[in-house]
C-alpha cells in the first residue's frame, strides 16, 4: 500500500491549495487517479465554489507531486 494526498487548488490564477493533512493508503497510482476522479466528480456536484480550472494534486508521501487531474477530466467537456 501507498500513501496518497490529494491537495486541491483552486482560484482564478490556481492561487489557492488546500493541503490534505492525512492522504489515503491506496495499492496503486491507478487507484490513486481513480479517487482523485471520483472526488472531483462528488466536489463538482456538492460544492459551489469548484469550477472547471480548479485541479486535484496527487502527491506521495515525500511531497512530490505525481499528477495534477482538472475537474474537467472528470466532469467531460463543457456543454
Amino acid at each position: 500500500m501507498f500513501q496518497y494526498y490529494f491537495h486541491i487548488r483552486t482560484g482564478p490564477e490556481g492561487e489557492y491549495l488546500d493541503l490534505d493533512p492525512d492522504g489515503t493508503l491506496l495499492p496503486s497510482f491507478e487507484a490513486a487517479h481513480a479517487l482523485a476522479l471520483q472526488m472531483a466528480r462528488e466536489l463538482w456536484a456538492d460544492w459551489a465554489e469548484a469550477d472547471r480550472d480548479t485541479v486535484i494534486e496527487i502527491a506521495d508521501e515525500l511531497g512530490q507531486q505525481l499528477l495534477i487531474v482538472p475537474f474537467s477530466e472528470a466532469i467531460g467537456p463543457k456543454h
